[in-house]
């Protein structure tokens, strides 16, 4: 399981209900986010959704007590992989690691001998593009940017193995 810097206090824990307020809020925040639940009706119903799909985990990283990021694990063990989604970071709280915390984390708790760690993102996101290579993600090749953007333009990358150099971030 991820280990955190005990001088921060950071931690994290499964997304629960009483966190979606302030999750949609971060989301609705973000032009990169936004999208992904919907203006009208019950956006919580989206995020609870998500919280109760077996095969989708969600997580919280708190800081001192407060939630400051959430990400989700997709996995698909059909397709030996599993996907980090939906991650987003306190807009007050940005800039002081939290991403990177949540990345690492995440990532950590969806390795498994076999199984590819991706994500992806809007290709114009160029401050979570750097986060992602920071945390050893590299973009994948063109054969399989064009396999997996059939259905949605979107800049995918990979985890590459321990010690195995990260790409220079190319598009």
């Amino acid at each position: 399981m991820p280990t955190w810097c005990p001088a921060r206090r950071r931690s994290w824990c499964l997304a629960r209900s009483e966190h979606a307020d302030a999750i949609l809020a971060w989301m609705q925040q973000s032009p990169f986010s936004r999208g992904w639940v919907p203006e009208a009706g019950q956006p919580q119903d989206v995020l609870t959704g998500w919280m109760r799909d077996p095969d989708t985990s969600c997580w919280v990283v708190e800081d001192d007590g407060v939630p400051v990021a959430y990400g989700t694990i997709w996995d698909d063990p059909k397709e030996g992989e599993a996907e980090l989604a939906h991650l987003v970071v306190d807009p007050a709280r940005r800039g002081r690691g939290h991403g990177r915390a949540l990345v690492l984390a995440l990532a950590q708790i969806a390795a498994r001998p076999g199984r590819r760690v991706v994500l992806r993102i809007d290709p114009h996101n160029d401050r979570a593009l750097a986060v992602y290579v920071s945390c050893h993600f590299a973009i994948l090749s063109d054969a399989e940017q064009e396999q997996f953007n059939a259905q949605q333009p979107q800049l995918w990358l990979a985890r590459q193995p321990a010690g195995q150099a990260s790409s220079t971030p190319t598009r």
